[in-house]
């Protein structure tokens, strides 16, 4: 690339990103709609630990990320199938030692949860948030844990 290709690139992303920053992406209200839905069943089935609930709320082809980005412990690789996510859920709620407190926040114009979990395991998140991919059909078809901290210090 030549350097006036690079400045034209590069007017053109600052163009984008300034978009981007004035408000988010583009999201529309049935979407968040569908997605706080899902927010909600979801943290309903987990407080009661309803697992029927939970494998119904999930799409057959669900996919968990989660990125610790070297801080804490997270998945090294993505988690596919309803079977095999529904048992990490279960699992991981398990493993907590005291009642996490749930938050519901605004992130990139969708419903995300901010979690608070207080435990003492080490490189264990302690403040992480869990994003949701929501199909045309209302069951989530994505789950993303963004755990580690250093990308949650804007979050309030």
């Amino acid at each position: 690339m030549t350097e006036a290709n690079v400045k034209v690139v590069l007017l053109r992303a600052r163009r984008k990103m300034k978009d981007y920053d004035k408000g988010g992406p583009a999201i529309s209200p049935a979407r968040q709609k569908t997605t706080r839905n899902a927010l909600e069943q979801f943290l309903l089935y987990l407080s009661t630990r309803d697992a029927a609930g939970l494998e119904r709320l999930l799409a057959e082809d669900v996919i968990s990320l989660s990125d610790g980005g070297g801080e804490v412990n997270a998945a090294r690789q993505p988690v596919r199938g309803r079977a095999n996510v529904l048992r990490l859920i279960l699992g991981l709620a398990k493993k907590s030692l005291v009642e996490p407190r749930f938050g519901a926040r605004m992130l990139n114009n969708l419903p995300t949860i901010l979690v608070e979990d207080f435990r003492s395991i080490p490189k264990a998140a302690t403040r992480y948030t869990i994003h949701f991919e929501v199909d045309a059909e209302g069951r989530i078809r994505g789950l993303h844990a963004v755990l580690a901290p250093s990308k949650l210090s804007a979050i309030r």
